[in-house]
């Protein structure tokens, strides 16, 4: 059985929509074609499936028929799809944030009044789960409302994430014999969304604990300050030394995937080794670009990452001498 009638239609403001005319073009039902019954009802479902996710909620089929003539070998598919109107983003409504709202409406993707699509409530979602504010998020379309106008408000429900979280760990290895970690990390302080982490890592030889402050802008996932702490005590042998790190960060992370920072650290170390025993102190401004690419989703088949920091310490500076790091 050939298929002899394609008559397949879409009305309604669809009409004018080019995704509809290439998921028709896409499908491998044509004229001539013998007659599968499985990409029809892929068509007829492809069709409803894309009103749905551009935003036609009122679309239906007016008329869907699979006529078979067995007589003749022949099927005519007739599919008469109308979408109605295509709504639009409408305000959000947000219920369950412990952070201040108009905080959680900058990250969505999308501007009041423009049309529906599900796609970028897809990344709205995925940048409020990309915070750790929350513990969940469900981001959807209020279509109680559909019989209220074009603009659909959206419904953004949150459930804020655990205000404390602790990780702990114990393990041994040859160098450094038994060691135990202690993890701290406060997903958000305030509602203002800074959040804060801390980790003490414990060997006979080393201790270490660091702990980084991270206040967000305007930009909530793109622009932000860090400020970070690092101080290691190290007791081999001869050898005692004393490490402390601090800086201040401002970082950027732009559309093609860099991930720019700009800060200015100080660096003491106090050191004996033997009869020695010295200290010195550097005040570094620098600045770090990288990017790391991967491709295959969440099966990546390849990866790479791009880096590069520049520094400098001057005596003029505050550092013990002149200093030019490129990594």
């Amino acid at each position: 059985v050939k298929v002899k009638v394609m008559d397949v239609v879409i009305t309604g403001e669809a009409k004018d929509d080019e995704e509809f005319a290439k998921l028709i073009e896409r499908s491998p039902l044509k004229v001539g074609k013998v007659l599968n019954q499985g990409e029809y009802d892929s068509l007829k479902s492809g069709i409803r499936n894309l009103a749905l996710q551009r935003g036609y909620f009122n679309g239906d089929y007016k008329l869907s028929k699979l006529e078979v003539i067995p007589d003749f070998n022949e099927a005519n598919v007739r599919l008469h799809y109308d979408s109605g109107i295509r709504y639009h983003f409408g305000p959000i409504n947000i219920t369950g944030s412990q952070i201040w709202e108009n905080r959680v409406e900058s990250m969505r993707p999308f501007e009041i009044g423009e049309p529906y699509l599900v796609s970028q409530v897809g990344e709205y979602n995925q940048n409020l789960s990309n915070t750790d504010w929350f513990s969940s998020v469900f981001v959807e379309p209020d279509l109680s409302k559909l019989d209220e106008g074009r603009e659909l408000p959206i419904k953004v429900s949150l459930a804020p994430a655990s205000k404390n979280q602790i990780e702990t760990g114990l393990g041994y290895s040859t160098d450094t014999g038994v060691r135990g970690t202690l993890k701290w990390k406060k997903p958000w302080v305030s509602s203002r969304g800074h959040s804060f982490n801390t980790a003490l890592s414990l060997s006979k030889p080393e201790q270490t604990i660091t702990a980084g402050y991270k206040i967000p802008l305007d930009d909530v996932l793109r622009e932000y300050y860090q400020l970070q702490f690092g101080l290691k005590h190290l007791d081999n042998r001869d050898t005692e030394s004393l490490e402390s790190n601090l800086a201040v960060e401002r970082h950027w992370l732009t559309d093609g995937g860099w991930h720019k920072t700009i800060y200015v650290r100080h660096l003491y170390e106090n050191f004996s080794q033997g009869l020695q025993d010295d200290g010195v102190q550097f005040v570094l401004p620098g600045a770090t670009f990288s990017r790391t690419r991967v491709r295959g989703g969440n099966m990546p088949m390849w990866g790479d990452k791009q880096s590069v920091t520049i520094e400098y310490g001057d005596p003029a500076l505050l550092s013990e001498t002149r200093v030019l790091r490129l990594l």
